[in-house]
Protein backbone atom coordinates (compact mmCIF):
# COMPACT_ATOMS: atom_id res chain seq x y z
CA UNK A 1 0.00 0.00 0.00
CA UNK A 2 1.30 3.43 -1.06
CA UNK A 3 1.06 6.29 1.95
CA UNK A 4 0.64 9.65 0.62
CA UNK A 5 3.71 12.16 1.97
CA UNK A 6 5.53 8.79 2.99
CA UNK A 7 7.72 8.51 -0.38
CA UNK A 8 10.00 11.48 0.59
CA UNK A 9 10.56 9.94 3.75
CA UNK A 10 14.16 9.54 3.20
CA UNK A 11 14.93 13.51 2.73
CA UNK A 12 12.35 14.53 5.56
CA UNK A 13 12.58 15.89 8.72
CA UNK A 14 13.70 13.57 11.41
CA UNK A 15 10.48 13.59 13.27
CA UNK A 16 8.70 13.84 10.34
CA UNK A 17 10.43 10.34 8.55
CA UNK A 18 9.77 8.24 11.96
CA UNK A 19 6.31 8.89 11.34
CA UNK A 20 6.07 7.78 8.11
CA UNK A 21 8.46 5.05 8.73
CA UNK A 22 5.90 3.98 11.79
CA UNK A 23 2.84 4.08 9.22
CA UNK A 24 4.76 2.14 6.38
CA UNK A 25 5.19 -0.16 8.48
CA UNK A 26 1.76 -0.57 10.02
CA UNK A 27 0.71 -0.64 6.63
CA UNK A 28 1.98 -3.75 5.27
CA UNK A 29 0.20 -5.30 8.16
CA UNK A 30 -3.33 -5.96 7.95
CA UNK A 31 -4.08 -6.31 12.14
CA UNK A 32 -1.75 -3.28 12.41
CA UNK A 33 -3.16 -1.01 9.76
CA UNK A 34 -6.81 -1.68 10.70
CA UNK A 35 -5.89 -1.20 14.53
CA UNK A 36 -4.16 2.23 14.00
CA UNK A 37 -6.78 3.66 11.75
CA UNK A 38 -9.56 2.55 14.55
CA UNK A 39 -7.84 4.66 17.00
CA UNK A 40 -7.09 7.38 14.49
CA UNK A 41 -9.68 9.81 15.86
CA UNK A 42 -7.69 10.21 18.75
CA UNK A 43 -5.27 12.49 17.15
CA UNK A 44 -7.07 15.34 17.51
CA UNK A 45 -7.83 15.13 21.56
CA UNK A 46 -3.80 14.29 22.09
CA UNK A 47 -3.11 17.25 20.93
CA UNK A 48 -5.89 19.09 22.75
CA UNK A 49 -4.14 17.66 25.95
CA UNK A 50 -0.74 19.10 24.92
CA UNK A 51 -2.21 22.79 24.24
CA UNK A 52 -3.52 22.31 28.02
CA UNK A 53 -0.34 21.64 29.29
CA UNK A 54 0.89 24.83 28.03
CA UNK A 55 -1.28 26.46 30.79
CA UNK A 56 0.63 24.59 33.76
CA UNK A 57 3.79 27.13 33.80
CA UNK A 58 1.75 29.82 34.66
CA UNK A 59 -0.40 28.48 36.99
CA UNK A 60 3.02 27.25 38.74
CA UNK A 61 4.15 31.04 38.50
CA UNK A 62 0.87 32.02 40.39
CA UNK A 63 0.60 29.45 42.75
CA UNK A 64 4.62 30.55 43.57
CA UNK A 65 4.18 34.19 43.82
CA UNK A 66 0.47 33.71 45.77
CA UNK A 67 2.39 31.71 48.58
CA UNK A 68 5.49 33.81 48.35
CA UNK A 69 3.05 37.09 49.51
CA UNK A 70 1.32 34.83 51.77
CA UNK A 71 4.29 33.78 53.81
CA UNK A 72 6.22 36.63 53.89
CA UNK A 73 5.62 39.18 56.36
CA UNK A 74 6.51 42.87 55.34
CA UNK A 75 9.25 43.99 57.65
CA UNK A 76 10.65 47.63 58.31
CA UNK A 77 14.03 48.21 56.02
CA UNK A 78 16.11 48.19 59.22
CA UNK A 79 15.13 45.02 61.06
CA UNK A 80 16.06 42.83 57.68
CA UNK A 81 18.18 39.79 58.36
CA UNK A 82 21.28 39.10 56.85
CA UNK A 83 19.67 36.32 54.41
CA UNK A 84 16.46 34.65 53.86
CA UNK A 85 13.42 35.41 52.17
CA UNK A 86 11.88 38.84 53.46
CA UNK A 87 9.35 41.42 52.34
CA UNK A 88 10.02 45.10 52.56
CA UNK A 89 8.16 48.15 51.28
CA UNK A 90 9.63 52.10 50.59
CA UNK A 91 9.78 54.64 47.42
CA UNK A 92 12.45 53.92 44.76
CA UNK A 93 15.36 55.67 44.36
CA UNK A 94 17.99 55.44 41.99
CA UNK A 95 21.30 54.11 43.54
CA UNK A 96 23.22 56.81 40.85
CA UNK A 97 22.00 58.59 38.15
CA UNK A 98 18.60 58.12 37.22
CA UNK A 99 17.31 55.94 33.69
CA UNK A 100 15.16 57.08 31.35
CA UNK A 101 13.14 54.44 30.28
CA UNK A 102 13.92 53.66 26.21
CA UNK A 103 10.08 54.68 24.97
CA UNK A 104 8.11 56.94 27.30
CA UNK A 105 11.69 58.76 28.51
CA UNK A 106 10.18 58.32 31.96
CA UNK A 107 12.41 58.83 35.15
CA UNK A 108 13.39 55.37 36.64
CA UNK A 109 14.67 52.85 38.60
CA UNK A 110 13.93 49.94 36.31
CA UNK A 111 12.20 49.15 32.49
CA UNK A 112 11.67 46.22 30.56
CA UNK A 113 11.18 46.52 26.54
CA UNK A 114 9.56 43.72 24.58
CA UNK A 115 9.42 43.91 20.82
CA UNK A 116 6.82 40.85 19.76
CA UNK A 117 5.93 40.01 16.11
CA UNK A 118 1.85 39.47 15.30
CA UNK A 119 1.42 36.02 14.11
CA UNK A 120 -2.79 36.03 13.30
CA UNK A 121 -5.05 37.70 16.11
CA UNK A 122 -4.17 35.28 18.93
CA UNK A 123 -0.97 34.25 18.38
CA UNK A 124 2.75 36.26 18.63
CA UNK A 125 6.61 35.74 18.59
CA UNK A 126 8.52 37.52 21.34
CA UNK A 127 11.39 39.02 18.78
CA UNK A 128 13.86 40.76 21.91
CA UNK A 129 13.25 41.19 25.62
CA UNK A 130 15.76 43.48 27.60
CA UNK A 131 15.87 44.87 30.67
CA UNK A 132 17.72 47.54 32.37
CA UNK A 133 20.58 45.66 34.59
CA UNK A 134 21.27 48.50 37.05
CA UNK A 135 20.04 47.87 41.04
CA UNK A 136 17.99 50.92 42.77
CA UNK A 137 17.67 51.76 45.96
CA UNK A 138 14.56 51.23 48.27
CA UNK A 139 14.00 53.52 50.96
CA UNK A 140 11.76 54.36 54.37
CA UNK A 141 12.73 57.66 54.57
CA UNK A 142 15.33 56.90 57.39
CA UNK A 143 16.93 53.74 56.20
CA UNK A 144 17.54 51.91 52.65
CA UNK A 145 18.93 48.92 50.99
CA UNK A 146 19.69 47.53 47.19
CA UNK A 147 17.48 45.67 45.03
CA UNK A 148 18.99 44.02 41.90
CA UNK A 149 15.67 43.51 39.91
CA UNK A 150 17.24 41.49 36.77
CA UNK A 151 14.87 39.95 35.59
CA UNK A 152 12.22 41.05 38.13
CA UNK A 153 8.03 39.84 38.15
CA UNK A 154 6.59 43.08 37.95
CA UNK A 155 2.96 43.59 38.87
CA UNK A 156 2.18 47.30 38.49
CA UNK A 157 -1.34 49.14 38.25
CA UNK A 158 -1.98 52.84 37.38
CA UNK A 159 -0.95 55.30 35.06
CA UNK A 160 2.74 55.94 33.66
CA UNK A 161 4.03 52.38 34.23
CA UNK A 162 2.55 50.83 30.35
CA UNK A 163 3.60 52.30 27.30
CA UNK A 164 3.15 50.26 23.84
CA UNK A 165 3.58 51.19 20.19
CA UNK A 166 2.60 49.17 17.30
CA UNK A 167 4.42 49.37 13.52
CA UNK A 168 6.18 52.48 14.37
CA UNK A 169 9.16 51.59 12.13
CA UNK A 170 11.31 54.95 12.93
CA UNK A 171 10.87 54.28 16.37
CA UNK A 172 12.05 50.52 16.25
CA UNK A 173 15.14 52.01 14.51
CA UNK A 174 16.33 54.56 17.83
CA UNK A 175 15.14 51.94 20.38
CA UNK A 176 17.46 49.68 18.11
CA UNK A 177 20.29 52.13 18.20
CA UNK A 178 19.58 52.43 22.24
CA UNK A 179 20.43 49.47 22.52
CA UNK A 180 16.69 48.56 24.01
CA UNK A 181 15.71 46.01 21.00
CA UNK A 182 17.46 43.33 18.90
CA UNK A 183 16.92 44.96 15.47
CA UNK A 184 15.29 41.45 14.15
CA UNK A 185 11.78 42.48 12.69
CA UNK A 186 10.81 42.87 9.31
CA UNK A 187 9.33 46.20 7.33
CA UNK A 188 6.49 43.68 6.46
CA UNK A 189 5.17 42.02 9.67
CA UNK A 190 3.16 43.62 12.32
CA UNK A 191 4.96 44.46 15.59
CA UNK A 192 4.37 45.86 18.86
CA UNK A 193 6.57 47.09 21.44
CA UNK A 194 5.73 47.63 24.89
CA UNK A 195 7.88 49.50 28.16
CA UNK A 196 6.96 48.62 31.62
CA UNK A 197 9.02 50.77 33.95
CA UNK A 198 9.31 51.57 38.01
CA UNK A 199 9.24 55.45 37.84
CA UNK A 200 11.50 57.48 40.93
CA UNK A 201 9.75 57.62 43.78
CA UNK A 202 7.55 55.01 43.27
CA UNK A 203 6.21 53.07 46.50
CA UNK A 204 6.25 49.71 45.98
CA UNK A 205 6.81 46.60 47.78
CA UNK A 206 9.68 44.10 47.18
CA UNK A 207 9.97 40.47 47.88
CA UNK A 208 13.01 38.15 47.63
CA UNK A 209 16.00 36.74 48.87
CA UNK A 210 18.52 39.07 51.04
CA UNK A 211 21.95 38.23 51.01
CA UNK A 212 24.79 40.50 52.34
CA UNK A 213 27.71 41.39 49.95
CA UNK A 214 30.94 43.72 51.28
CA UNK A 215 28.70 47.03 50.66
CA UNK A 216 25.80 45.76 52.94
CA UNK A 217 22.53 44.11 52.30
CA UNK A 218 20.92 43.49 49.09
CA UNK A 219 17.68 42.44 48.03
CA UNK A 220 17.81 39.37 45.11
CA UNK A 221 16.25 36.94 42.99
CA UNK A 222 16.48 33.10 45.24
CA UNK A 223 17.28 29.97 43.93
CA UNK A 224 13.65 29.10 42.50
CA UNK A 225 12.20 32.38 42.31
CA UNK A 226 12.94 36.19 40.87
CA UNK A 227 12.34 39.61 42.65
CA UNK A 228 8.45 40.02 43.00
CA UNK A 229 7.97 43.90 42.54
CA UNK A 230 4.46 45.89 43.14
CA UNK A 231 3.03 49.06 44.13
CA UNK A 232 -0.13 46.95 44.81
CA UNK A 233 -0.32 46.58 48.69
CA UNK A 234 -0.40 42.41 49.80
CA UNK A 235 -3.81 41.86 50.22
CA UNK A 236 -4.62 43.28 46.52
CA UNK A 237 -1.53 40.56 45.46
CA UNK A 238 -2.90 37.73 47.11
CA UNK A 239 -6.17 38.21 46.06
CA UNK A 240 -4.84 38.79 42.89
CA UNK A 241 -2.34 35.69 42.27
CA UNK A 242 -4.85 33.44 44.25
CA UNK A 243 -7.77 34.49 41.76
CA UNK A 244 -5.09 33.95 38.55
CA UNK A 245 -3.95 30.55 39.78
CA UNK A 246 -7.30 28.89 40.53
CA UNK A 247 -9.48 30.48 37.72
CA UNK A 248 -7.11 28.67 35.60
CA UNK A 249 -6.90 25.48 37.27
CA UNK A 250 -10.67 25.03 37.38
CA UNK A 251 -10.33 25.63 33.32
CA UNK A 252 -7.02 23.54 33.14
CA UNK A 253 -9.50 20.57 34.27
CA UNK A 254 -12.83 21.50 32.63
CA UNK A 255 -10.50 21.18 29.23
CA UNK A 256 -8.98 18.49 30.00
CA UNK A 257 -12.37 16.32 31.37
CA UNK A 258 -13.78 18.31 28.09
CA UNK A 259 -11.04 16.46 26.31
CA UNK A 260 -11.48 12.77 27.98
CA UNK A 261 -15.09 12.91 27.59
CA UNK A 262 -15.37 13.72 23.73
CA UNK A 263 -12.49 11.06 23.31
CA UNK A 264 -14.86 8.53 24.72
CA UNK A 265 -17.62 9.71 23.55
CA UNK A 266 -16.71 9.33 20.23
CA UNK A 267 -15.13 6.10 20.61
CA UNK A 268 -18.45 4.90 21.34
CA UNK A 269 -20.17 6.49 18.11
CA UNK A 270 -17.53 4.79 16.38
Amino acid sequence: MCIAGCSTAPTSPGALRIVCSVVTWCSRDTACYTLSMHYMFLIPFVIAIFAELSLVPPIQRWWRHWMQVRQTPVLPIDRVPDEGNIAITGQTQPAHTPEYAPLSKTPCVYWRVVLREQQGRRSSTTLSDRTSEHPFRLSDGEHGICIEPVRATLSLTGPGHHTWIMNDLAALEQLAQEGAVARRWQKTTWTTVSEVCIPVGEKVWVYGAVRTISKGKIVAAGATMPVLISNRPPRQLIWLYGWQWMVASVLLLALFLATIFGAWWVYQVL
